[in-house]
Formats: structure tokens, sequence, C-alpha cells
């Protein structure tokens, strides 16, 4: 587990927080997104010859499944981007609670499947989302109370939840 505890991190517009790993969990006092991305881990195929440290990664050609939790507060301040690793098979559950008032755009997959998992309680984020990959809502109040826009995404719904603004 990766603690960040007590500590805020500012990803501005041009930065971004990358993580990956098997099973990894992050968790993080304060993450403030001002137009920066925070990302699961893209990464190519690399020869195992030359990425010794990645050869884990890579079965008969596929790459495995990975998942990483992340909790704590995300504050969304700037439009800006959370993606569970559009190039691989990523799964990116945020556990954290998600406040703010501007926009989260969430790029499509390409490649793999891969899915981010909402299970914070968001009731105090009012941004809006602009959906083009896959999301899944694990939390009465995942989407917060704020416009949802799905443009050629996909929503899945896993218990009983507020969708939209309400």
């Amino acid at each position: 587990m990766t603690q960040w505890v007590g500590k805020s991190l500012k990803l501005d517009r041009g930065s971004s927080l990358q993580l990956w790993g098997d099973e990894n969990q992050v968790r993080v006092g304060s993450l403030i997104l001002n137009g920066g991305t925070l990302t699961c881990g893209n990464r190519g195929p690399f020869p195992k010859t030359d990425f010794p440290e990645l050869a884990s990664a890579m079965e008969g050609g596929q790459e495995k499944v990975r998942k990483v939790q992340m909790s704590g507060s995300i504050q969304v301040t700037a439009l800006s981007q959370i993606d569970y690793g559009v190039k691989g098979n990523h799964f990116l559950e945020l556990n954290s609670r998600i406040s703010g008032s501007s926009p989260i755009y969430i790029p499509p997959a390409f490649y793999m499947t891969g899915e981010l998992v909402l299970r914070g309680d968001n009731r105090n984020f009012t941004g809006g989302w602009h959906i083009m990959g896959k999301v899944k809502v694990a939390n009465r109040f995942g989407l917060g109370k704020c416009p949802v826009v799905v443009d050629g995404g996909r929503v899945e719904v896993a218990t009983q939840a507020e969708l939209g603004d309400f």
C-alpha cells in the first residue's frame, strides 16, 4: 500500500498522477484536480528481455488485469480527466470522496477492457461528468449531484443509485 496520508497533491493542467501495479492500494490525504489527469498505468507491449520488471505483467502475450484502489479526498477545481488505463486492461477503483464544481472527463477505452469504479459518497460533487469510457457506480451517490453526459461510453449501476442532478 502506498500512503500519502495527511499530504496533499495538486495536479494542474498538463500534469498527471499515474497509478499502477497488481492490486495496488493508494491512500492520499487530498488530491486536487486543477486541470490535471489521474490515470491508471498505461503501458505498451515492452519486450520481456529489455524490461524484466514488467515480465510478470505478460502471460502468453496477453496483459494481466491490473486493479488499483485509491482512497482519500479528491477535489475538482478545473476541468480534469480520470482514466483507468485507456490502452490496457486496468480497473481504477475510487473509494475516495469527490467534491468540487468543475467537470470530470472520462476518455474512451482503446484496445482492451477496463473500468472506473466509483465507490465513494460523492454527493458534494456538482461539476458534472462527460463519460466516453466505462464507469461502474457502486455507491448511491457515486456520480454526485450533477449532470451526467454519456457520449459513446457506458455507465453500469451496481447498487441503488441517484443518477444526474437531483
